[in-house]
This record gives structure tokens, C-alpha cells and sequence, in this order.
């Protein structure tokens, strides 16, 4: 795709249209892939993995227990006197690392 039509189309269609479209696609080709391997090559992993892009969308870890997982679930709080954010993770604060812009 040429820069112009790639800097079109990066105006036009917003971010998260884009995002799931790519990962609509690449969900296609790793099932492509793997559907033209014969069955004996997969491992126990491989065909979880496989049995489970087939019935659900890309995810950052596809297999079943990322399902046990909300991420609305997790309270996230601010310490005003270090101004970060932070969650309790064993009856403890877990402060999130600070991110500075370069």
C-alpha cells in the first residue's frame, strides 16, 4: 500500500476499527496455517490453542482461563501523596511504575 492511500486510511478509519480488522486477519492466516499442517504434527498445545481461535476472537492469551479474568473486576486507587497509581495484591499496595514521555 502506497504511503498516500496508507495516510487515508489512517484518517478515516479510527483506531479501533483498524485494530480489529487486523486482528481478525491474522486470526485467519494463523487458521490457515495451521488447518494445512496434518493433525499428527500438533502437539496438546497447538490443538488447544487451534480448537480455541476457532470459536473465539484473538486474544493476547488464547486458551480458556482468560475467561476467569476481568479486567472491570480490578480496583485501580491513587496515592495522592506519591501521585501514583497503585492496586492491593495480598493485602498490599502494588504501585504502577511511573511512565515519563521522552
Amino acid at each position: 500500500m502506497n504511503r498516500f492511500v496508507l495516510n487515508i486510511y489512517r484518517a478515516f478509519v479510527p483506531k479501533p476499527v483498524r485494530t480489529m480488522i487486523v486482528k481478525k486477519r491474522v486470526r485467519a492466516k494463523i487458521l490457515k496455517y495451521y488447518s494445512s499442517m496434518p493433525e499428527s504434527d500438533f502437539n496438546n498445545e497447538m490443538r488447544e490453542v487451534v480448537t480455541f481461535l476457532h470459536s473465539h476472537p484473538l486474544t493476547i492469551f488464547p486458551y480458556q482461563f482468560h475467561f476467569n479474568y476481568r479486567p472491570d473486576a480490578v480496583k485501580v486507587f491513587r496515592d495522592d501523596q506519591r501521585k501514583m497509581h497503585y492496586v492491593y495484591f495480598d493485602n498490599k499496595k502494588l504501585y504502577f511504575r511511573i511512565i515519563r514521555n521522552k
